[in-house]
């Protein structure tokens, strides 16, 4: 059964492509909601975990994953994000970076690093040339089955 977002292909319209924002802060997860929809569409997470459940179910074009926890900016997230299986792109945000910090983001497997605060058009810029750089071979990936 094949996704309502339907298959992840550069080619296919924006409007079917599949992007997942998590992100603790609610009003961060808004301006990246309304930056990126125009992108595709756009599913939210307020935590790894919810990010991981949606993951669950789907392989969404790109992930863009808040790298700030109470206890400052980590990398777990990553990690826990490509241990689950995804391959595709993942847009690191934090507020609390460093460039330390953003080469740990590097290593745990995120295709870029962006400092918050940003604006809108700065992150979909940054999206969008993440979405991109797909190699196609990576485009056609089924949705994960449990």
């Amino acid at each position: 059964m094949m996704h309502p977002s339907g298959p992840r292909d550069p080619a296919l319209p924006r409007a079917r492509r599949t992007l997942l924002i998590a992100d603790a802060d609610p009003a961060a997860r808004r301006l990246a909601l309304q930056a990126l929809q125009p992108l595709g569409r756009c599913l939210e997470a307020s935590d790894t975990d919810g990010a991981l459940a949606i993951l669950d179910d789907l392989q969404p074009a790109l992930v863009v994953a808040c790298l700030d926890t109470p206890a400052g900016a980590t990398a777990d997230g990553i990690e826990l994000i490509r241990f689950a299986g995804y391959e595709g792109p993942i847009l690191a945000t934090t507020a609390r970076g460093s460039l330390a910090q953003a080469v740990e983001a590097m290593k745990a497997g995120a295709s870029d690093v962006v400092i918050k605060p940003l604006s809108g058009h700065e992150l979909a810029r940054r999206a969008a040339a993440l979405l991109d750089e797909q190699p196609q071979s990576r485009a056609q990936l089924p949705e994960r089955r449990a």
